[in-house]
């Protein structure tokens, strides 16, 4: 039995859990941002997204090919 973190998701199902669009999802999948395999269609396993989630904290990945750390606005510095 596969347990849930090992779950294969489609790119909808990123997407959906993401709250974006499909296209956003394929942009971190060709920046090398979330890993992909190909099983007829692209697959991402639960866990990586579980993870891309935890790292994401305080990023700005509005460029998924660079991501940023985010500027808070009315930071001093």
């Amino acid at each position: 039995m596969v347990s849930r973190l090992d779950e294969l998701l489609t790119v909808k199902q990123v997407a959906e859990l993401l709250k974006v669009n499909t296209d956003f999802v394929y942009m971190l999948r060709d920046a090398g941002t979330l890993p992909f395999c190909k099983l007829g269609h692209y697959k991402c396993r639960r866990s990586a997204v579980e993870e891309f989630m935890r790292n994401a904290d305080g990023m700005d990945y509005s460029y998924p090919y660079a991501p940023q750390l985010m500027k808070l606005k009315g930071a001093h510095a």
